[in-house]
């Protein structure tokens, strides 16, 4: 008779519970992860729909203002693919997904899902487009006002001064560091993201150092005296980088491996729970 270690144990479950989320809709999925962020998500094989099935809780959508259209790309299509709209590709099935489950995205997870949206044209004439785009979906989107299912973060070519002078803005606004201190509330600007690079001072690909890492906390020590949220971008898709990342209270962990944060973030979740009992 063979013997397994717990450690084999839990990859063992690990590996089951991934394989059954290939058989399962996202709504039914038991596992979400508050710290995880879909980075360009609209480049993976199903938009939306794969990083729900990986349990994640941020997705991140370029915008274009093309026509009159809000076209999803990461770079100015030369040839304009009407269907991969924001709608098409994000709110109508948010939305639907939405009322299946009661108002929520996820039925066993109350949190707000966030939707990164990041502005790639002119911010004000986007920005107007978006808010009109936004109103069918009023029973869908948070406002600082009202909490619903999903809350749009608008990033990119951000319309800062128009979204100050607002009224319940249907969004909010992704800040940067330079942001931080200036007096914008956190219900108006309740993310601070960055390069990664930029923050730790080199392309050091491996895991930070710890001068690195003091950098980083002292970081994210800033963002959460304001009672904001931390991201990275363009961090390495590294176990070691998100580990050292979690550490140093980062809240979002950005990624273009869905399945390997997924991955990871139940390892951790299993680790923990296994220490508890």
């Amino acid at each position: 008779m063979r013997f397994f270690t717990n450690s084999q144990i839990q990859q063992m479950k690990l590996r089951l519970y991934l394989s059954l989320l290939i058989l399962v809709p996202p709504c039914y999925v038991h596992a979400q992860h508050p710290k995880a962020h879909a980075h360009n998500d609209y480049e993976h094989e199903r938009p939306l729909f794969d990083a729900l099935k990986n349990g994640f809780t941020s997705i991140e959508a370029d915008i274009y203002l093309i026509n009159g259209l809000l076209i999803v790309a990461h770079d100015y299509p030369e040839i304009v693919d009407k269907t991969k709209t924001l709608a098409n590709l994000y709110l109508d099935p948010l939305l639907k997904i939405s009322a299946e489950n009661g108002g929520r995205i996820y039925k066993n997870y109350l949190e707000p899902v966030y939707l990164l949206i990041d502005i790639k044209s002119d911010a004000t004439e986007t920005w107007l487009k978006l808010k009109e785009e936004l109103r069918a979906y009023e029973g869908l989107i948070s406002t600082a006002k009202d909490e619903k299912a999903v809350k749009i973060i608008i990033s990119g070519n951000r319309p800062i001064n128009q979204m100050k002078q607002e009224i319940n803005p249907p969004a909010f606004i992704d800040g940067r560091p330079a942001d931080l201190g200036n007096g914008i509330s956190k219900h108006l600007m309740p993310w601070i993201s960055e390069n990664y690079f930029k923050i730790i001072g080199s392309f050091n690909m491996e895991a930070p150092t710890q001068e690195q890492k003091e950098r980083i906390k002292l970081l994210a020590e800033k963002t959460h005296a304001e009672g904001k949220l931390l991201r990275f971008w363009a961090s390495p898709d590294k176990k070691e980088i998100w580990e050292a990342l979690l550490a140093c209270g980062v809240d979002f962990i950005n990624t273009d491996d869905l399945g390997g944060l997924n991955m990871y973030l139940l390892e951790v979740s299993e680790k923990t729970s296994y220490e508890e009992n």
